[in-house]
């Protein structure tokens, strides 16, 4: 499963058949929402939060959460400070995900 900063770079990783959830913003999720992905047998989650201050910490704060409730976490650090939606405008997302699913 990833999870995304946002809904437009949630929409941008559905563009290529990926299955994505939002976070609506950086610093906001809530505790039903990892029960959710427990229950529906969610092992593996890739973080795409921004690489700005609120990204790093909403990210390192949701990573923590994840791997708590028993997930194996990653989280990207898009390339050069971008983020989803700046990687699928510059034809660079693809390549990316296949990194993150590797």
């Amino acid at each position: 499963m990833h999870v995304a900063e946002g809904e437009i770079d949630t929409e941008s990783l559905r563009e290529y058949n990926v299955v994505a959830v939002g976070a609506p913003g950086a610093s906001i999720w809530r505790s039903e929402w990892t029960r959710w992905l427990t229950h529906r047998g969610v092992a593996r989650a890739v973080l795409w939060f921004d690489g700005d201050d609120a990204g790093d910490r909403g990210g390192a704060g949701l990573r923590d959460k994840l791997r708590a409730a028993g997930l194996e976490v990653f989280r990207l650090q898009e390339h050069g400070g971008h983020d989803v939606n700046d990687l699928h405008l510059s034809d660079l997302l693809s390549h990316t995900i296949r990194e993150a699913e590797a």
